[in-house]
């Protein structure tokens, strides 16, 4: 669907970015919350941000604000404007409200992220602009990124978690078409990086409410990957898909899911 973003590639972009980040360190002194994106992961979202000199944040699916809390922290507190979608309240965004207290050039949203955000996108005068998908899952995840692209051309970057290769024991049919419609894509399940910022997890060990990780594996199951995984996405000097190719490429999604979950695709 895409053509490979102009000039280097992107693995040794993320690599060179992650290496060069000086704040990377940090992020291993970092409390971790269920549900939330593995230091190791933010070390990517932010090395990735930061040289690509974002000055706006968008981030879809907050629950209990770990992500928020990082991106804050080492983003907006340097005047990057951030912006948290999560669709409802509930006890994990309460507790996110109260570890976001005061977040400099941060404002927490609730609603359909789907709507929202490429309303807020399209009205915009950003220049530079990041997209973190956390929610909603799987299929929908990368139609909302094309959304956001559509949107408004200044999204740059795009990152979606939990692009693992295996999902609950079986293939993760998102990995698969993110891999096949965003050709110059990275993951942070990647040899090389893993090997340069799994130090960062050392106190991870539950990723859900109950549901135990260690490398590899989730819950018992075989991950196929380190973790539940950031595809990285970069689109500068790539055309955002027509209305028309959006339809057809989320169509073509469903269709495929519903192959891989029913018939092991």
């Amino acid at each position: 669907m895409t053509a490979p973003a102009t000039g280097r590639g992107t693995k040794d972009f993320v690599l060179d970015a992650v290496h060069g980040y000086p704040r990377r360190e940090e992020l291993g002194l970092e409390s971790y919350e269920t549900r939330g994106v593995f230091n190791s992961e933010m070390a990517a979202i932010l090395a990735v941000s930061t040289a690509l000199d974002i000055d706006l944040f968008v981030e879809s699916g907050r629950a209990r604000g770990q992500s928020t809390r990082i991106l804050a922290k080492y983003l907006a507190a340097n005047g990057v404007e951030l912006h948290s979608f999560e669709r409802a309240r509930n006890a994990d965004t309460e507790h996110a409200d109260r570890q976001l207290a005061g977040a400099p050039n941060t404002t927490l949203h609730f609603g359909d992220a789907r709507l929202a955000i490429p309303a807020l996108l399209a009205a915009t005068g950003a220049k530079r602009i990041a997209v973190l998908i956390d929610g909603p899952k799987g299929r929908k995840a990368l139609d909302l990124l094309d959304a956001t692209r559509a949107a408004n051309p200044n999204v740059i970057v795009g990152f979606v978690h939990d692009l693992s290769r295996r999902e609950d024991g079986h293939p993760n049919y998102a990995r698969r078409a993110a891999e096949a419609d965003y050709p110059n894509g990275f993951f942070t399940d990647d040899e090389d990086f893993v090997a340069a910022t799994r130090h960062l997890d050392t106190d991870i060990s539950t990723v859900n409410q109950g549901t135990d990780w260690q490398p590899y594996r989730m819950g018992g199951h075989d991950l196929g990957s380190y973790g539940p995984t950031v595809g990285i996405f970069r689109f500068d000097g790539v055309p955002a898909p027509s209305p028309l190719a959006r339809r057809w490429t989320a169509l073509r999604r469903a269709v495929g899911q519903v192959v891989v979950e029913r018939f092991g695709g």
